[in-house]
């Protein structure tokens, strides 16, 4: 073996005199000594660890509960100790080494990366490579010449094995009622439907298993963006592929057209007050600025450790009754039905000419209600712009404006009256069940059909989304 001498004066006390604080520090960490460009000797001034089996690993983090495997994996690797890489085997000692996993040194806080192509994931979702052979610190990320190759500070992931990464940089993952904080130097595994982490630092190993769904959101330097669409960036998907266990990494595109996903900060809306929701009887209390974004046509709330599909009762604020879906509106008196954007809001106080208005998502457009219009969402729930009766056999109960009635077709209806701001539930055994306003015109919730005295009845549209849009109608 040949080797190559190392630059005069490097280590002299003198030239630490003249070099940057930089290179002092990397004289610290660590001597690199060059043979054959087969060949390579790498030695370490602190401690540090490997790992003997990539395949192993991900194996392992597959399966909670298997974590005290990792030891069995683990090869430490003292001070002075010398690391051979050759192609692609890495040696300390009599212990072969993984070439898909980076070396730990000095509790996490530097790696090595005997891999010729470091291949990382950038904090703006794009995939960038980075000659390897070299360690990353705080400083920057160096080759073993000490020139540095990247400033290392916008790296998010590198990629290890095809769907096993190294986190560099902080983002969360957030699911149903779930949060996953990632920190730097915890591996990621995105396994199909679970994302699971790994910190060897960790005494209990694993610290957080969780399912990813489509609808799961991950949160980088403030930015959410939908799972399925970062998944994709990797070369993944969420659904299960046994091809994911394969040891080859993630590919850098040469595309120029390909796009790092937009993040969903320009499609989300804020609910700027406080709001309540009835659902099956319970009430459900909404913070004020609660966050919702839509992903496949079906609209989600986030909030710190909670990302869900949002119910689509309406709910009511102390200004506005806001709309969490697209809903449909009746004029009885017309002949046309339009649709109510998702989270249009409607003004609870009247206008100064007596008139219920309605504010566009977007809050461009304020337009004035029909007078005594049905407003509804295709599937179980109305709300009445006037005073209304709603009846069932011997039964009759006065709902003051914009009071709403919930009836699911089986049995289970729910009436919350506006004025006394009081949700009523009811389990019935009913064949009719009717919202008249004084002229007769009305809703018969059974049937799913708007009446209309002395006109041709119209249906309940399940889709109001598809109408054309009230905003754009006036």
């Amino acid at each position: 073996m040949k080797s190559i001498k190392r630059p005069e004066g490097l280590f002299s006390k003198k030239a630490a005199i003249i070099l940057l604080p930089l290179v002092v520090v990397l004289v610290v960490l660590l001597v690199v000594t060059l043979s054959t460009e087969e060949e390579r000797e790498v030695v370490f001034k602190d401690y540090g660890y490997g790992f003997a089996n990539a395949r192993r690993l991900v194996s392992i983090m597959k399966v909670p509960g298997n974590e005290t495997d990792v030891n069995d994996l683990l090869c430490q690797v003292s001070p002075d100790g010398k690391i051979i890489v050759k192609g692609d085997k890495v040696s300390y000692g009599k212990e072969s080494l993984s070439p898909q996993l980076p070396l730990f040194f000095d509790n996490n806080s530097y790696i090595y990366i005997p891999w010729e192509e470091a291949v990382f994931l950038d904090t703006n979702l794009t995939v960038k490579s980075i000659e390897g052979n070299a360690f990353l610190i705080k400083e920057g990320f160096f080759g073993d010449d000490y020139t540095i190759r990247d400033s290392g500070k916008d790296l998010l992931l590198l990629s290890c094995t095809k769907n096993l990464f190294l986190a560099l940089a902080d983002f969360s993952v957030t699911s149903t009622g779930m949060k996953l904080e990632v920190k730097p130097m915890d591996l990621v595994l995105f396994d199909g439907y679970s994302v699971r982490t790994l910190r060897i630092a960790d005494t209990t190993g694993y610290r957080f298993s969780n399912g990813i769904r489509t609808d799961s959101l991950v949160t980088v330097n403030g930015h959410d963006y939908f799972m399925k669409d970062f998944l994709s960036v990797l070369g993944l998907t969420v659904e299960r592929d046994s091809s994911v266990d394969g040891l080859e990494r993630m590919e850098v595109k040469e595309d120029k057209d390909t796009q790092a996903p937009k993040p969903i900060d320009d499609i989300k809306l804020k609910v700027s007050e406080p709001t309540v929701q009835y659902f099956l009887g319970n009430r459900y209390d909404y913070p004020e600025g609660l966050e919702v974004y839509k992903y496949d046509d079906i609209w989600y709330e986030k909030r710190d450790e909670f990302a869900a599909p949002i119910d689509g009762n309406p709910m009511y604020g102390e200004k506005y009754i806001w709309l969490p879906n697209d809903y449909g509106l009746a004029d009885i008196y017309g002949t046309r039905v339009f649709s109510l954007p998702a989270f249009s809001k409607i003004e609870r106080e009247q206008g100064k000419d007596g008139k219920i208005y309605v504010i566009s998502a977007d809050e461009k457009k304020r337009e004035a209600l029909p007078a005594r219009s049905i407003i509804f969402d295709g599937y179980e729930n109305y709300i009445f712009t006037s005073d209304a009766v709603i009846s069932w056999r011997d039964t009759e109960i006065a709902l003051s404006p914009l009071s709403y009635v919930n009836y699911d077709g089986a049995g289970r209806l729910g009436i919350y009256v506006e004025n006394e701001d009081l949700f009523y539930s009811y389990s019935l055994e009913t064949d009719s069940i009717k919202v008249r306003y004084p002229e007769g015109n009305g809703v018969d919730l059974t049937e799913k059909i708007i009446l209309r005295e002395g006109e041709s009845d119209l249906p309940v549209f399940s889709q109001p989304g598809i109408l054309g849009s009230f905003f754009e109608t006036r």
